[in-house]
């Protein structure tokens, strides 16, 4: 933030950059000087602007010659004899002696009035510091720290992320306490602390005592009010949490991060506290603070007479900037005075007087009966803007007198006609504004008196008086008057000579952000001490009167908002509150001696609640959360339990616990055979032995750094053999670990064994020298196979080689043989490809363990019998039920699932064309192995395979799923003549959905019939309607030939209608033909097909499924893997035609078409065309002889987003009708495959011209059409609504 300071003459900028601070780059300061400024008088008006005292910093200036010249701090030499000329110099503001600059201090003496002590000004008597005295009466306040920019507007981001709180204030250590923000809860804790420094406010909810049970605790908003604020006043803390607060609002851990507007808050705050003091002794308490009164009238000009009627408030809403005004108001007091200026009502806006009994001229306005203790006034700083279509924030000036007074406003008239009322009115007429509208203010009557938010509504204010500008000398004065008042000295509330409507502002809640977030805190004022502080979430520190100067706005509001916003301020003032001047009811907060006793028991609670939690906390941090790994012979690999120790827990005890947890006490190993290493999780191998501690070492000093709660130690649990010594394990750079597997060569198995600490100095030989002697065996009888990971394991053949030199680092495995037997050492000569080790080693390798699971043997014997003598039944169901068995089967992983199926074949004792595998993953899906092929390569330890009874799928064949295609046209009749919804087309997912959530299944629909017989005649059309043609198919094809086009009538739904949309699973091959899978489908027992599908596959259609759309007609010649592309899992539709195929070739195109009827707002039947080329006029001449409309006539559109292209009936003029196009396949219509949808209409059928009901009623029939699918896509965050529960059955019901 730079500052200006404005001389007179010649002058040039200067531009101090302070580098003492964290942010350097930004922290800069600017001044106006002239070349007869004197050295002192620069550092004078330095220190000024940056708040140091003039000896504790240095001024380097940055000469443009390259040499900087460091200034004397009481030299009188002037600026321009320093050189200094142009328009712009550059200086640095730099540490005194390494030490940083010391702020400057507000004195405030006994006359209340504060004056900056600088260095060379204190009090007038000294240049420095040291010769300063400082009066024992003074009051110093600090204006800021070291850690502070210079500007009050410059600060730190809040914990919402939004907004910039001020920090030109002292961080020392305040009475009060501050509130940790939940999430986003800024707005609430902003609100609380007002009300807890409220003393009235928080006197009464002391006084309040909660006489309900302990489990009624947790939901009572005015106890969780009264523990809070009993926590904030005795706490030592420096926050406390208000998540029992929230409880008791009935908010959940997502309500956290939802943020809201502060003034809606205190709103349904207060609601909520009314509901709950309701039959208490604070029932008015509401009332009798914070509500007031006021008239909202209508003066008849004429007569005089006024028809009035009486409405309270809790708050005040001031338009700031009225709609399409160009200035904002530029104080409280002027958007006060707008507020009650009335609205004239003339012309064609005459009021209609009983009295005169005719319309006259008329006043339309507010009064102000009384004014409420706790005055609350909201300035609605959220507009929105017509121009960019979005709200916006005003950071116009506004500003606040510290006294407030009302006198003017309140009278016989209500003060909407006294001298105030008639200098706005004034104004408003010079400035062409229009008086508010009694209407704009928000306000309701008796029973609903809550005052929205919102902003934007139309009302009116004052600018300025005549011909001020916003930046004019007068509004200068304005503030510099208000200034004045704000740091003169707080008043006396025992002040007698104060007016009866007098009021103090003791709390500014400020908003900083945008119109779309930000962050609030609040700068209130204690009644104690007379003193602002900040209450910013956790964080509360003394200000000064510029940080409250600061939260006026910053300047004039632009019409260019985008782009004047980057200028200015964010962070104002949104909501005031004032308490009026009245000795008799002005009250001090009560001190903790004097609280009631049911509070002093809360208290006591609270303060046993947080030596639970301390200690709780205390033990959290005490508390070593490790793991202990052990050699778990059932494992290939070590295997880690959790346990929890507490850190200073002795060793030998942590033995003990370790042996209990793996459960070795029960005589497997005695603890004496045991022991603890360190342990490195992710070599997985030990790091370091602790052999050398003595067993009442504590656990924390082993670990390597200090422990804390996010450390923890890894240990092994070692066991060993009797007889048998300890490794001893050290973690150095010249040791590596070895994982031991050894070879059996007599039982042909491979074993793990403990693993070995090595020096990576050793050789090969040194290495067969210690494994001898640990296996016992000579060293001619040890051969080492090293496992390198990426390749086949290596004989270590070469005795001189190093295990470095081998590559060996922190964890190796090696695979080690000892020979004991003749037998045995004749396998060492043996070339290692062709021995006895290689054979073990290479199937220990590839060998791969499946968990198999297995139908019951019920299951099993029911199936064998059913399918003795014939052929499975390819979609035989499953009965595994309860009794299903889970084997472990051992392949070797070159092997292929062909060779899994023969294995399972043997223990099942079925065919392996007689079941299935599916294999299972982690997320709960199963798919079908359906590549007998498949290597086990793909396959680990952790697959498991699941068996399932039925045909198996051979090689070159394919499952496919057959899904039923309904092209469905309910109560078509009605839809025609234009009164019910059109139908929905859609497709099944595979579920059975109702109607109004899913999209129904369609039926081909060529023509008009309706009903359930496909026999049954169309509804004759109107006398001045086109007729739709319903001829054979013969006929339509006749009529068609030069239009080189085919048309199908629809067939009628079926009878019974079937609940299960996916009809079967049917088996294709390669080679096989579509209509041999029609007939298969046909003749499959299992499928369960409509008792009214014809069963002649000619009246059969295939089509591909695309997701879930119809797509490309497989014709019946047609075969899979030669013309039709086939893949596992593949999905087909199958569609009724009610005639033989009439689409033969694949150059052909069927597309659907609809009807629109725009003089009823309607959509006809769907039909579907067969088209031999693509060109426009063919499927206008189709469509011509379909609906008996003239070629000429008929418009096309293609119907926009995928099938069945659902379009609300309101937009359907706007669709892009007759595209110019040379052909169907040209943008936009880009008519490529089959299941198109068009649109057509008759170009000479006018449009309806909708009433508002009407228009409606088509809104609802679109609703109802759609059901809960929305045709738009939405991208924007939906707030959620602010709602306080007030009961368990209220907090269920909303949720």
């Amino acid at each position: 933030m730079e500052f200006v300071s404005c001389n007179d003459g010649e002058s040039f900028v200067c531009v101090v950059q302070d580098e003492t601070t964290a942010d350097f780059h930004s922290s800069k300061h600017r001044t106006t000087c002239t070349p007869t400024t004197t050295v002192r008088s620069f550092y004078q008006e330095v220190a000024s602007l940056a708040h140091y005292m003039i000896d504790t910093f240095v001024l380097v200036w940055c000469n443009p010659n390259g040499s900087d010249e460091r200034l004397i701090p009481d030299s009188t030499t002037t600026l321009g004899e320093l050189g200094l000329s142009g328009k712009r110099q550059n200086f640095l503001l730099s540490q005194k002696d390494g030490i940083d600059p010391v702020k400057s201090f507000v004195s405030v003496n006994e006359q209340g009035d504060r004056t900056n002590i600088h260095a060379g000004e204190s009090n007038g008597n000294s240049l420095y510091p040291e010769d300063q005295t400082t009066p024992v009466s003074m009051n110093l306040v600090a204006l800021g720290t070291d850690d502070d920019t210079v500007s009050s507007t410059t600060g730190t981001y809040g914990s919402d992320g939004g907004g910039i709180a001020s920090s030109s204030s002292s961080n020392a250590k305040t009475e009060y306490v501050g509130l940790v923000n939940q999430a986003m809860t800024c707005y609430l804790n902003s609100l609380l602390q007002t009300l807890y420094m409220t003393p009235e406010f928080r006197n009464a909810i002391y006084r309040w005592r909660f006489d309900g049970t302990p489990d009624e605790e947790s939901r009572s908003i005015p106890f969780q009010l009264q523990k809070l604020f009993a926590n904030l006043q005795t706490s030592t803390k420096d926050a406390v949490e208000t998540t029992d607060v929230t409880k008791s609002f009935g908010w959940t851990s997502s309500d956290a991060w939802q943020q809201h507007d502060i003034q809606e808050l205190c709103r349904v705050m207060f609601d909520a506290l009314e509901k709950k003091f309701k039959g208490t002794d604070q029932d008015n308490l509401i009332k009798q603070l914070y509500e007031g009164e006021m008239q909202d009238y209508v003066k008849c000009l004429e007569c005089g007479h006024e028809s009035a009627r009486t409405d309270t408030f809790l708050d005040v809403p001031l338009v700031i900037k009225p709609f399409g005004a160009s200035k904002a108001c530029g104080s409280v007091e002027e958007a006060l005075k707008a507020f009650a200026t009335p609205e004239t009502l003339d012309e064609s806006n005459q009021y209609m007087c009983d009295k005169c009994d005719k319309k006259v001229d008329a006043h339309k306005g507010l009064k102000f009966l009384s004014f409420p203790y706790l005055l609350t006034l909201q300035l609605k700083r959220f507009d929105f803007d017509y121009t960019t279509m979005h709200r916006i924030k005003l950071n116009d000036r506004v500003t606040f007198p510290h006294r407030l007074d009302l006198s003017n406003f309140i009278g016989k008239d209500g003060g909407g006609h006294g001298v105030a009322s008639r200098h706005c009115d004034t104004a408003c007429q010079q400035t062409g504004q229009t008086p508010p509208s009694a209407a704009a203010t928000g306000l309701t009557g008796d029973d609903d008196v809550a005052v929205t938010s919102t902003i934007g509504e139309a009302s009116s204010c004052s600018a300025a008086a005549e011909g001020q500008q916003p930046d004019s000398c007068d509004r200068e004065h304005h503030a510099a008057a208000n200034e004045k008042e704000l740091a003169s000295p707080t008043p006396s509330s025992s002040d007698e000579s104060s007016p009866a409507h007098e009021y103090e502002l003791f709390s500014i809640m400020v908003h900083s952000g945008s119109a779309s977030g930000g962050h609030y805190y609040a700068y209130i004022r204690s009644f104690k001490d007379g003193e602002w502080y900040s209450f910013n979430d956790t964080t509360v520190k003394a200000i000064s009167d510029r940080d409250i100067e600061s939260t006026f706005g910053s300047g004039t509001s632009s019409s260019f908002y985008s782009y004047s916003s980057m200028y200015r301020s964010s962070a104002n003032a949104y909501m005031l509150m004032y308490r009026q001047v009245n000795a008799e009811r002005n009250a001090m907060p009560l001190e903790t001696a004097m609280l009631p006793e049911h509070v002093t028991e809360v208290i006591g609670r609270v303060a046993r609640e947080e030596e639970e939690e301390r200690i709780r906390v205390e033990r959290e941090r005490s508390t070593l959360r490790t793991r202990i790994y052990y050699d778990d012979p059932g494992h290939d690999k070590l295997v880690g339990r959790q346990i929890a120790f507490h850190n200073e827990l002795p060793l030998g005890e942590a033995l003990v616990e370790a042996h209990k947890l793996w459960e070795l006490d029960a005589g497997i190993v005695p603890l004496e055979r045991c022991r603890l290493v360190k342990y490195d999780s992710f070599y997985e191998v030990p790091s370091k032995s602790l052999d050398h501690l003595d067993v009442s070492t504590p656990l924390s000093k082993i670990a390597a750094t200090p422990f804390s709660s996010s450390e923890t130690l890894a240990f092994m649990l070692e066991a060993r053999c009797e007889n048998e010594e300890f490794e001893e394990y050290q973690s150095s750079d010249d040791c590596c670990f070895l994982k031991i597997f050894y070879v059996d060569l007599s039982a042909e198995t491979v074993t793990r064994k403990p693993m070995i600490c090595a020096d990576l100095q050793w050789t090969v030989h040194d290495l067969r020298l210690y494994l001898a002697k640990k296996f016992k065996c000579s060293v001619e009888g040890i051969r080492l196979l090293a496992d390198r990971y990426y390749s086949a394991p290596q004989l270590m053949t070469k005795e001189t080689s190093t295990l470095k030199a081998l590559g060996f680092y922190v964890s190796n495995k090696i695979y080690v043989s000892a020979a004991y037997t003749e037998d045995q050492l004749q396998d060492v000569l043996v070339p290692y490809e062709t021995s006895r080790l290689q054979g073990i080693v290479d199937t220990c390798l590839h060998t791969l363990l499946l968990t198999v699971t297995l139908p019951s043997e019920e299951a099993i014997s029911r199936y064998r019998n059913a399918t003795v003598g014939q052929e499975a039944s390819q979609s035989q169901p499953t009965s595994n039920g309860n009794t299903a068995r889970t084997i472990c089967l051992a392949m070797d992983n070159r092997k292929t699932i062909s060779d899994v199926k023969e294995k399972l074949s043997e223990e099942i004792q079925l065919p392996v064309e007689s079941f299935k595998l599916h294999r299972a993953y982690g997320t709960g899906q199963e798919f079908e192995v359906t590549r007998p092929t498949e290597l086990l390569t793909q396959y680990d330890g952790k697959t498991s395979i699941r068996v399932s009874l039925g045909r198996a799928l051979r090689i070159g064949e394919y499952r496919v799923k057959v899904h039923l295609f309904q092209l469905d046209n309910p109560a078509q009749e009605e839809q025609e003549n234009g009164s019910s919804p059109a139908a929905k087309p859609a497709l099944t997912n595979g579920t059975a959905e109702s109607a109004a959530s899913a999209m129904p299944t369609l039926l081909t629909a060529t023509s008009g019939a309706n009903g359930s017989d496909a026999k049954t005649a169309p509804p004759s059309p109107a006398a001045d309607e086109p007729t739709e043609t319903t001829a054979p198919i013969e006929e339509t094809a006749k009529a068609t030939a030069a239009a080189a086009v085919t048309a199908q009538k629809p067939m009628a739904k079926y009878e019974d209608a079937h609940e299960s949309y996916l009809l079967c699973t049917s088996v294709v091959s390669k080679g096989m033909t579509v209509l041999q899978l029609k007939k298969n489908i046909l003749n499959d027992s299992s499928t369960s097909l409509p008792s009214s599908m014809p069963r002649d596959p000619s009246r059969l259609r295939l089509r591909k499924r695309c997701w879930k759309y119809p797509a490309t007609v497989l014709l019946d010649t047609m075969k899979f893997e030669e013309d039709i592309s086939v893949y596992t899992n593949w999905d087909v539709f199958l569609q009724v035609l009610p005639e033989p195929e009439c689409m033969t070739s694949s150059l052909q195109t069927i597309v659907f078409v609809r009807r629109w009827k725009p003089s009823s707002y309607s959509l006809g039947p769907w039909k579907e065309i067969v088209l031999h080329d693509k060109l426009p006029n063919t499927l206008k001449d189709a469509i011509s002889v379909l609906s008996a409309i003239p070629a000429e006539r008929v418009k096309i559109a293609r119907g926009r987003g995928s099938f069945p292209c659902d379009t609300a009936l309101l937009d359907m003029p706007d669709q892009d009708w007759d595209p110019d196009v040379r052909s169907l396949g040209d943008y936009p219509v880009n008519l490529s495959d089959d299941g198109v949808v068009f649109f057509y209409c008759d170009s000479e059928e006018k449009l309806q011209n909708l009433s508002d009901e009407r228009r409606k009623d088509i809104q609802k029939q679109d609703t109802a059409r759609f059901g809960n699918q929305s045709t738009v896509s939405s991208y924007y965050f939906r707030e959620k609504a602010l709602k306080i529960y007030t009961s368990v059955d209220e907090d269920n019901d909303s949720r």
